[in-house]
């Protein structure tokens, strides 16, 4: 009888499979970064938005009280 040694995977054909690994995850990082960069850009502008805003509104209740003094004299 003769043996046959198990059949030995093809090394090119392991390494295909691991670069088509590597590069999906590398795509993916890529988007996942893209992304957050983008939602970061979105919340530092509410941020200052929301700032100005606060700004103002703080502003208003100064001259509002400045008024009510004056008219007060």
């Amino acid at each position: 009888t003769a043996q046959q040694e198990p059949a030995q995977p093809d090394p090119i054909e392991l390494l295909k499979a691991e670069n088509g690994e590597l590069r999906d995850r590398y795509l993916r990082l890529a988007a996942e970064m893209d992304n957050l960069r983008r939602r970061t850009e979105r919340e530092v502008k509410d941020a200052k938005s929301y700032s100005v805003a606060g700004f103002a509104r703080d502003m208003l209740a100064v001259s509002d009280n400045l008024r009510h003094a004056l008219d007060a004299i």
